[in-house]
């Protein structure tokens, strides 16, 4: 542990008390709210972000605190305490796992770090949180103002976290690294995990257009929910590449007059600057650079744009035939198919509800999102793997718990079978043939009367082939009866 007072506070389970999480809640959110200003000033000081990008990372953070404490009802709590006491079951029961270990991710920091701080106050965790080393300077503000504001017995900052127990705590990891340890952990999809957006041309390709440069675009192309690529169908991409060329002209002229200087300073420290003979290089033809981000097409299929990473503002573009060629594509290139077998982080999938259902089933990925790419999915790490993810809050308190069920009561039907059961023979061997002896309800499943896809083919092949064959031979028949007429009355 790195400090006896955090030790103690979760042996002592201090943590747990109804109220002082409702106190810890509400001071977490006096913290950020009274030194909005501050955290605002220091994201775009340390990261390069837009003055409204790090407005949208605190407004975020206030919303999850704030929901937290406003689900959070000490007299429920206090009330499930005693259920047992009651003669009541508390089957549903959750219990603080104890200490919390956090390794936030760079991107989004601030959120990073309050979003699961958050939840796991609100569990009743004591929480150890790793100083973020490539934001030195931002890390060790938000330490500053958390510190001020919550109990210092339950929460602690340190250099590099300690090899953690083999119990009573969850190691909450956002780099996207598998921990080689013996602790439980909640991890994200490892770094390279990746993102894919699908543009059919039953959608709507301006909105489809606007949604996608945002997410590619915002805090510099650096959000681990950007697309990486654009499959669009081959019949929509001019239209879609035009509508791509003014949504991002509308995000420059939205940011003139603002310092981008240290946004593109930001992207080249994180390697992720491509230029233009780099893109060149890898087979993309450029047809749209500038400050805020740059539009690629990307024709051959073995263009090493296609399998990897991308970062920053650079929008990468392919086209498909159809949507089994996108769900193909995006299956071999990023999911199940050999030889990458690994699942999508996301799918934006973009098209008429018949075709986002087909697609949504066939793509494989942790999350898909239809016609819409939440903006909220920019701010912050990747969900974690093993939780359904949402694209508000990427954790919820029973990540930071433990299943304890309280049992007092027991059901009626338990009770039964538990008296039969020691009864006579008889009485149980009635009901057990009684069991093995009867039958399901039936099914009610209509006779089918739709076309297989079998049936399609013969069907196919019927009216391809043998329909032109019988028509061919009815007419040459018919000529042939009225040349046997001819010849006879000759």
């Amino acid at each position: 542990m790195p400090s006896t007072s955090i030790e103690s506070a979760a042996v002592d389970g201090r943590a747990r008390t109804p109220r002082f999480i409702q106190r810890q809640l509400a001071n977490l959110h006096k913290a950020i709210t009274t030194n909005a200003k501050i955290i605002q000033d220091a994201i775009v000081a340390d990261t390069g972000a837009k003055l409204r990008e790090a407005q949208l990372e605190i407004h975020l953070s206030i919303s999850v605190v704030k929901e937290l404490y406003d689900n959070f009802s000490v007299e429920e709590a206090l009330s499930q305490e005693y259920r047992v006491a009651r003669g009541q079951d508390w089957c549903d029961r959750n219990d603080a796992v104890g200490t919390i270990y956090l390794r936030p991710q760079s991107h989004n920091l601030v959120y990073s770090i309050v979003s699961p701080l958050a939840n796991a106050i609100a569990a009743g965790n004591c929480v150890v949180i790793e100083s973020n080393k490539p934001h030195q300077a931002l890390s060790s503000k938000i330490a500053e103002i958390i510190l001020q504001h919550l109990d210092r017995d339950t929460i602690a900052f340190v250099e590099n976290l300690p090899e953690p127990p083999s119990k009573g705590v969850l190691l909450i990891d956002q780099t996207g690294e598998i921990p080689k340890i013996n602790a439980s952990s909640v991890h994200t999809p490892g770094s390279s995990a990746r993102v894919v957006a699908l543009v059919d041309r039953s959608s709507d390709i301006v909105s489809a257009a606007s949604s996608i440069v945002q997410a590619r675009t915002a805090f510099g192309g650096n959000s681990v929910y950007a697309p990486d690529i654009v499959l669009v169908n081959e019949f929509a991409m001019k239209e879609f590449v035009q509508a791509a060329k003014i949504a991002l002209s509308i995000s420059i002229e939205e940011t003139k007059g603002q310092d981008i200087t240290a946004s593109q300073a930001t992207c080249k420290i994180a390697g992720i600057g491509l230029t233009e003979k780099e893109l060149r290089g890898s087979g993309a033809n450029v047809v749209m650079r500038g400050d805020l981000g740059t539009i690629a097409i990307v024709e051959d299929r073995g263009s090493s744009l296609l399998q990897r990473k991308i970062y920053g503002a650079c929008l990468i573009l392919h086209s498909v035939r159809s949507l089994d060629d996108g769900i193909d594509l995006a299956n071999l290139q990023y999911g199940t198919v050999a030889p990458r077998n690994k699942t999508l982080l996301a799918c934006y999938h973009f098209g008429a509800p018949e075709a986002a259902k087909y697609t949504t089933q066939f793509i494989d990925s942790y999350a898909s999102f239809v016609n819409h790419a939440p903006i909220e999915l920019t701010v912050g790490p990747a969900a974690p793997i093993g939780f359904h993810p949402s694209a508000t809050h990427r954790y919820r308190p029973a990540m930071f718990s433990v299943p304890k069920a309280d049992c007092i009561a027991g059901d009626s039907a338990s009770r039964s079978l538990a008296s039969i059961f020691r009864a006579e023979a008889k009485a149980w061997s009635d009901v057990y043939e009684k069991q093995i002896t009867s039958s399901l309800a039936p099914t009610r499943q209509k006779a089918g009367k739709v076309v297989g896809f079998f049936d399609q083919g013969l069907i196919t092949g019927f009216v391809v082939f043998w329909v032109p064959v019988i028509a061919s031979a009815v007419v040459g028949s018919g000529y042939g009866i009225r040349a046997g007429i001819r010849m006879t009355r000759s």
